[in-house]
C-alpha cells in the first residue's frame, strides 16, 4: 500500500493547480510537492476516501501495510466473500491476523465494524 500511495502523491497534480508546464507530466519529488502544498494537499484529499481490507488470505503483512498507510478510521473490515473467503473458518483468520495487529484497541474496533456503523450512520 505504501509503494501504491507513493505513486499517487508523487503525480498529484491537479489541473488548476499553479504548476509550471516543465514539472507537468512528471513524477515530483518529495521536496517539490511539500514546496508547491501538493504534498498537503494529496493527503487532506486521500484521507477523506474509505478503504476495504477484502482480499489477499487475510495476510497479516497486508494489513499491517494497510494500517501503515491509511488512517484506520477509514480502513474497513470485508471478507471478499465469495471470491476468496468461502468458509467461517477462513473469516475467523482474517479477524485474527487484525486483532493481532499492533495498532490500539480503538483502531481495531474502528477497523472490524465501528467505521462501517459511522460511515452508514447506522445505530451501534
Amino acid at each position: 500500500m505504501q509503494t501504491l500511495k507513493w505513486r499517487m502523491v508523487i503525480s498529484h497534480q491537479p489541473e488548476n493547480w499553479d504548476l509550471p508546464s516543465e514539472l507537468r507530466g512528471h513524477a515530483l519529488m518529495r521536496g517539490e510537492l511539500k514546496e508547491r502544498g501538493l504534498w498537503d494537499d494529496f493527503n487532506r484529499q486521500f484521507d477523506k476516501l474509505h478503504f476495504d481490507s477484502a482480499g489477499y488470505g487475510g495476510a497479516p503483512e497486508v494489513m499491517r501495510a494497510a494500517a501503515d498507510s491509511i488512517r484506520c478510521d477509514r480502513l474497513t473490515f470485508g471478507t471478499d466473500y465469495p471470491f476468496e473467503y468461502r468458509n467461517p473458518a477462513d473469516t475467523r483468520d482474517f479477524i485474527a491476523s487484525i486483532q493481532s495487529l499492533s495498532i490500539s484497541e480503538e483502531d481495531k474496533k474502528n477497523i472490524l465494524g465501528q467505521n462501517v456503523l459511522r460511515l452508514f450512520n447506522i445505530k451501534g
